[in-house]
């Protein structure tokens, strides 16, 4: 298999980063297949920032694994489950719907229909009509693939957002949100519920990434740490609670 590199932090009640001795304990992952139940276990390392941890995994298979985490002498919490895919499939890269092509296509398909008007004016009489007649082919062509490309455009866009509310859930868990948050879509048997119930979020999107990029800059005293978080994974944890927001008020 492929090898990947598995980074993660490990925090005190959700907030504090904890600076674990791995010469008392490991931090060990351990990586479980969904299906036949087969184990492969590895010794994490620290890496930058305190808390944080790193593993470079090689499995075997292309497939569902179950992943688990035992942060030296604490219990072990179930992560949950991550897809494994092969590096050939090139489904860990978002494909964006690509306007510069599309735009380019339909503008040649026009200046072409165009051309043909141009050229119209200046035949003889008697080879006009298959002349109109190829003119009104080719802005036929040029409607029909605008409508095409308007239908490629949008069926991309909507698979980019599925693709991107789907990255926002597995961070939910992955970011630890999961262990403080209570979310349907989300669930981790080992929260604490500590924060607010994020399954019907109602807030402004705005704020939530205001929020997400720094806690502590819109509420000095707050619980929520700062997960160092880009912002694509703040639009994907955004769009993800904003998405399930809309499906309760739809």
């Amino acid at each position: 298999g492929e090898p990947f590199t598995l980074g993660f932090v490990v925090r005190q009640h959700g907030v504090k980063p904890v600076d674990l001795n791995l010469n008392e304990a490991p931090v060990l992952v351990t990586l479980r297949h969904a299906q036949s139940g087969e184990q492969i276990q590895f010794e994490a390392r620290k890496e930058g920032r305190v808390g944080h941890y790193v593993v470079e995994a090689t499995l075997p298979t292309a497939a569902t694994w179950e992943l688990d985490i035992q942060p030296s002498r604490f219990p072990t919490v179930q992560v949950g489950t991550i897809e494994v895919r092969s590096a050939a499939s090139n489904l860990i890269n978002v494909n964006r719907p690509d306007r510069t092509i599309q735009v380019g296509a339909i503008g040649m398909t026009v200046l072409v229909a165009i051309g043909a008007l141009l050229l119209l004016r200046k035949v003889e009489a008697k080879r006009r009509r298959w002349l109109i007649g190829l003119t009104g082919t080719l802005l036929t062509m040029a409607i029909v693939f605008a409508g095409w490309l308007w239908s490629t455009r949008q069926a991309a866009a909507q698979r980019y957002e599925a693709e991107q509310v789907a990255w926002g859930e597995a961070l939910f868990q992955a970011k630890g949100c999961a262990s403080c948050h209570v979310h349907d879509q989300a669930m981790n048997h080992s929260s604490s519920g500590f924060g607010p119930n994020l399954t019907r979020y109602g807030g402004q999107p705005e704020y939530m990434r205001q929020w997400l990029a720094n806690p502590q800059a819109i509420k000095p005293d707050a619980k929520m740490p700062d997960l160092q978080l880009s912002t694509a994974e703040i639009d994907a944890l955004a769009l993800f609670l904003e998405s399930h927001n809309n499906d309760a008020t739809n």
